[in-house]
């Protein structure tokens, strides 16, 4: 076990041992993207002005935001209910039962504690079209629907638990199987020992390094603390779900240096690509949003386990405009960068890639456009071009989605 490992390890068993148990609560400090209900819903608020974004949160057009910063506009709103319509008090209550743990440690007292302690359900529903072809003339046509449900229980003061089904179907023959199977998609337990200090335990899905790798599902201990006012650190050991012989673990230290945004990530596991190879893999992640309201971003990781064709990059170029959101990226991922999860966002665009016996490598762009239609209703179009870097076939896929949250 190499030295940046065996940090991460023990940092995670150290924590674990002065607390007693290894449940956890919710990431006050966890990063809410701009595609979340809850960021679209408190920059509504904040465009009809029941919200004073004088902080400059939304002004900025920031990609994301922590929970925190969620939690004290939501006490703001809070305050000015009297002032906000029928369709703002109902936002607001949502936001209110979502951030119920954040607000209670801002002491805000949200509710009486029978009512804390129910169960809340939260939805979610996709339906997703592409279209196009794959590497040379291979047409594609993958059509499916994806629905989540959400169940989260405060059982006390520090400890919680969280359990989410799902289902995908695929309405299409041509790309996979129809499946109306509801299975588990999350389940863990959640404590909180301090303000500062959170652990989760059980199956947890992990999107890291803002997207840069990991948009899977682990078995996995997991613990996040803040380390200055502007600096945290998060990191997890455990189980890749797709193949549990595959060992995980991951830190990263992150949070704002200025106008800066910035992450330092480690990495190391087995098994993507139907190749059971190690990886050690460093990343650095940096963003800045310029005072236009752009966000300019961008990553670089490397297996430092393989000696050649092991390095992968983004890039990324995103700004708001009025309702719809403008999103620009580039992608480069070499044969021997062997993430032990599969990397990228949603949106079905190289996902024939990771079907095949051999990993080549790729690289492309995709340009995406998000329209809002409320907090709780958006739809996504997107066209991408990318290419084998050993045979040089390219594909091209194109498509839009439709989700709701509730």
């Amino acid at each position: 076990m190499n030295n940046s490992l065996k940090l991460i390890v023990s940092f995670v068993v150290a924590c674990m041992l002065s607390i007693g148990t290894i449940f956890a609560a919710a990431n006050p400090f966890a990063d809410v993207y701009y595609d979340d209900w809850s960021y679209k819903a408190v920059k509504i608020l904040a465009r009809e002005g029941i919200i004073d974004d004088s902080h400059g949160c939304f002004l900025n057009e920031r990609k994301s935001i922590t929970r925190y910063e969620i939690a004290q506009m939501v006490a703001q709103a809070m305050y000015r209910q009297a002032k906000a319509s029928d369709e703002q008090k109902d936002v607001i209550a949502k936001l209110v039962a979502e951030y119920s743990d954040e607000l209670q440690t801002l002491g805000v007292n949200t509710k009486n504690k029978a009512i804390e302690n129910e169960w809340k359900i939260t939805g979610w529903a996709q339906t997703e079209n592409t279209y196009g072809n794959t590497y040379g003339p291979t047409t594609v046509h993958e059509y499916n629907y994806q629905i989540r449900l959400g169940f989260k229980k405060q059982i006390s003061d520090k400890l919680g638990v969280y359990y989410q089904i799902k289902n995908k179907c695929y309405l299409d023959a041509t790309s996979a199987t129809d499946d109306t199977t509801m299975r588990t998609r999350q389940a863990f337990f959640t404590y909180k020992p301090t303000p500062d200090t959170t652990i989760n335990a059980g199956k947890i899905v992990y999107w890291l390094a803002n997207g840069l790798f990991m948009d899977a599902t682990g078995r996995t201990v997991d613990i996040s603390t803040k380390l200055t006012n502007n600096l945290t650190f998060f990191g997890f050991v455990g189980r890749y779900e797709g193949n549990l012989a595959s060992t995980i673990s991951y830190g990263n230290i992150g949070g704002k240096i200025g106008a800066i945004d910035i992450g330092t990530h480690y990495l190391s596991g087995r098994a993507i690509a139907n190749k059971m190879l190690s990886s050690k893999i460093p990343a650095l992640t940096v963003g800045y949003t310029l005072p236009s309201g752009l966000n300019i971003s961008g990553g670089y990781a490397k297996n430092i386990d393989a000696s050649d064709n092991n390095n992968m990059y983004k890039a990324q170029l995103w700004q708001i405009i009025g309702e719809n959101e403008y999103i620009l990226q580039y992608w480069r991922q070499e044969g021997n960068m062997n993430l032990p999860v599969e990397n990228g966002d949603h949106l079905t665009w190289w996902s024939n890639q990771y079907g095949t016996t051999s990993f080549d490598g790729f690289d492309g762009y995709r340009g995406i456009i998000v329209h809002h239609f409320n907090a709780n209703l958006y739809s996504e179009t997107w066209y991408g071009d990318y290419k084998d870097l050993v045979t040089n076939l390219r594909a091209k896929k194109y498509g839009w989605d439709l989700t709701i949250g509730f």
